[in-house]
């Protein structure tokens, strides 16, 4: 194969160029494609043209233009080859649109409307893209990645956000999104919408087991940011402490701290003053022992 991409792709962009241009640059730098071989790894171990660009950076050793041909020929090649198919970069324009409308029905009124449409662009994309259980974390991690990060917190409070304006068709909606996007929230997610419309003892207690001892500490912390959320301090403290016990002998830092932060706000709503002195020693303890185990290490809270 002679046909090869010149020095202006950069300018012009790839799409200018056939795919036999793209294939014959790629094998000139060392990588062999074809399509057969490109669907193959797309299937079973490059779920997006990110991961597709890692594998053929691997041994690359192209300087000045063809440096960074990489990526974009995977994301020229995804697109010619695998159109059905979403890729990370899809899904995080469709959700900083998605969030943008929500922003703007939040701060200027904009029309809910916007957000239902929006909405649906997403949850189309999220039932296209690859994973069994729910999009496959990798994928959902690299869409997220391209966003700031206020974009994923924004995303996680939206339902609780929606849920207060009465939008309860679309709360249910969103999380049910958030469910297929994060399949550890199962449940969780929807809490909030399902307190709002039948009963919050009920849903209350549902989420008080899924922050039992007996799940998952990744389970068990989102329960905990859900009770937060729905401002349910009571059963925040009740399973926040046995919680807070196991990180801090984990020596798990950052998650003893997140734990601190939630514990914190409950104890102050509660008017617990002993709890929160006693709180507040535990969290100086932790804070000198993070910092003997990573000196020079600012904390961060998630």
């Amino acid at each position: 194969m002679s046909e090869r991409v010149d020095k202006k792709w950069m300018e012009k962009g790839l799409g200018a160029y056939s795919t036999e241009a793209i294939l014959g640059t790629l094998s000139h730098y060392g990588v062999q494609v074809d399509e057969a071989g490109f669907k193959a790894l797309a299937d079973a171990e490059a779920p997006s043209p990110v991961a597709m660009a890692q594998r053929w950076s691997q041994g690359w050793n192209a300087t000045g233009p063809f440096g960074r041909f990489p990526l974009p020929a995977a994301e020229a090649l995804w697109e010619r080859w695998l159109p059905e198919r979403p890729t990370p970069f899809q899904l995080a324009r469709e959700l900083a649109e998605l969030l943008n409308a929500l922003g703007r029905h939040a701060r200027e009124g904009g029309p809910i409307e916007a957000v239902g449409e929006a909405l649906g662009r997403v949850e189309a994309l999220a039932t296209r893209a690859p994973g069994k259980d729910g999009v496959e974390e990798a994928f959902v991690d690299e869409a997220f990645g391209r966003l700031p990060r206020e974009a994923g917190w924004a995303f996680d409070g939206a339902t609780m956000d929606l849920v207060r304006r009465e939008q309860l068709d679309l709360a249910s909606r969103w999380a049910a999104l958030e469910e297929r996007l994060y399949p550890d929230r199962k449940g969780l997610a929807s809490a909030p919408v399902d307190a709002r419309r039948g009963d919050r003892a009920e849903v209350l207690g549902r989420l008080v087991a899924a922050g039992g001892s007996d799940q998952s500490d990744m389970r068990r912390m989102l329960a905990l940011d859900t009770l937060a959320q729905m401002e349910a301090w009571n059963e925040v403290r009740m399973i926040g402490m046995p919680l807070l016990d196991k990180a801090e002998a984990a020596d798990d830092f950052h998650l003893a701290l997140a734990i601190c932060e939630r514990l914190g706000s409950a104890l102050q709503e509660l008017g617990d003053q002993e709890g929160l002195k006693a709180l507040e020693v535990r969290r100086a303890k932790i804070d000198a022992d993070h910092a003997r185990a990573h000196p020079g290490h600012h904390h961060h809270h998630h």
